[in-house]
């Protein structure tokens, strides 16, 4: 499929063609092997013999749809604005409710930031064959429905959670380390938020790049939700063997 302003066919096409434009030109070398579709306000050339078949479509002045750079531009940044607000409504929530949600993998994380990331990109990568494997074990004793069902939709209900709150929980460690540095004595609240917008912001703004923005944008979102998976594997580890320790001292 082609659409243009303005073309000229002077190839050869090994299968069909379907081409769309204002002004279409074809010229005795050309050929196309299969069928060919075309939609155009003006055609000249041999254009009748140049394929197997050839089809003419109604011409839409309207057509192709043409990308607006403004709109785009404005919808890039609603999204943004929207993103920003609801991890921030979010942020508040569970600092003021929650706050152990955040703060305790936030200082795994600063604690072995390193050791997090591996751990994280370890239980990322086995998130599926996990949740299969768990709802594969229910369907065992509950059937598929409503125990393969009902644990596989809490498995990836868990993982799309962690994937939402990852931003505040790397955005947290960011923000520690980023205050830290600086010698500030900024608010829990402050100190989240910074760190929030900086990982949101690079993610965003990687997007806008050609070609590879998506991919990058992607990228950032998976380092974060691997340090945050990280980070949260570690947190219960550590809680883990404090609670070992402490029952330990209590028999002794």
């Amino acid at each position: 499929f082609a659409a243009f302003d303005s073309l000229v066919l002077a190839a050869n096409v090994a299968g069909d063609a379907t081409i769309q434009a204002r002004e279409l030109m074809v010229t005795d070398e050309a050929y196309v092997g299969g069928d060919l579709r075309y939609s155009a306000e003006m055609a000249s050339g041999p254009v009748e013999g140049v394929g197997t078949s050839v089809v003419v479509a109604p011409w839409n002045a309207d057509a192709p749809d043409t990308p607006n750079p403004a709109a785009a531009l404005l919808w890039w940044l609603l999204r943004t604005i929207m993103l920003i607000i609801g991890l921030a409504l979010l942020a508040w929530l569970l600092l003021r409710f929650f706050p152990k949600t955040l703060d305790e993998p936030t200082a795994a994380i600063a604690k072995a930031p390193v050791e997090a990331t591996l751990w994280g990109v370890v239980l990322v990568a086995l998130a599926v064959p996990l949740a299969v494997g768990l709802a594969l074990l229910a369907s065992i004793f509950w059937n598929w429905f409503p125990g393969g069902v009902a644990v596989f939709a809490f498995a990836f209900g868990a993982f799309g959670l962690i994937w939402i709150v990852s931003p505040l929980i790397t955005g947290f460690w960011l923000g520690r380390w980023a205050a830290d540095r600086m010698r500030v004595d900024w608010s829990q609240l402050t100190v989240l938020l910074l760190g929030m917008l900086a990982v949101v912001l690079t993610g965003r703004i990687l997007a806008l790049v050609p070609c590879v923005g998506a991919v990058a944008y992607r990228l950032v979102y998976l380092f974060s939700l691997a340090l945050a998976v990280g980070g949260w594997a570690l947190a219960r580890r550590n809680s883990h063997s404090a609670e070992a320790g402490s029952n330990q001292l209590t028999v002794e």
